[in-house]
């Protein structure tokens, strides 16, 4: 009888064991992954904002405009989660600072990898520094030249947004691109 009873324990110990899987990793925030994964709505506002066709007689009539001044449209890149990968929407500008830079020989930049606030002091500078170097070994292989430019690391010690929610991490996780000698 006991023989039987530990038999039948023995049985239900190994199928619950066997039913148990091990936590999956969500590397992303559950809000941003549907951010990430959907493009952006279209909304269309009216015949007013849609553009109207342009003939041919009207383009070779106006003036050639000159190229506007070359600046980049901002100087921060931004990252995911615990990531040090450049994110997709980020690579305009990642084209345009690497454009810049190649067009300015005497100007160099300084690549500040910046965290959210979790994590140890230690872990987040290192996450920091490889922030910055993901974005300067971009825009070296986009033909910067590898001593114009300085990476360092923050850490979380110089956050933009002082929040404790999700959009002020977001907005933490970045590296800042600061020019010297322009």
């Amino acid at each position: 009888m006991r023989t039987r009873l530990y038999l039948l324990l023995a049985l239900c110990v190994t199928l619950c064991w066997g039913c148990v899987s091990p936590p999956r990793k969500n590397t992303l925030e559950p809000e941003l992954a549907f951010e990430t994964i959907l493009p952006p709505p279209v909304v269309d506002l009216g015949p007013k904002t849609r553009t109207r066709p342009v003939s041919t007689a009207q383009v070779k009539e106006e003036a050639p405009t000159p190229p506007p001044a070359l600046t980049p449209p901002q100087t921060s890149l931004h990252f995911e989660f615990n990531q040090f990968s450049i994110l997709p929407n980020d690579l305009d500008v990642l084209k345009f600072h690497a454009e810049y830079l190649r067009s300015s020989p005497s100007v160099r930049a300084r690549l500040e990898g910046n965290t959210d606030e979790f994590g140890s002091d230690e872990f987040n500078l290192q996450l920091g520094k490889k922030r910055a170097n993901a974005v300067k070994d971009s825009l070296v292989n986009m033909g910067v030249q590898k001593d114009r430019l300085d990476v360092t690391s923050l850490g979380k010690s110089r956050p933009v947004n002082t929040a404790h929610n999700k959009e002020a991490w977001r907005q933490n996780r970045r590296v800042d691109v600061r020019y010297l000698g322009e």
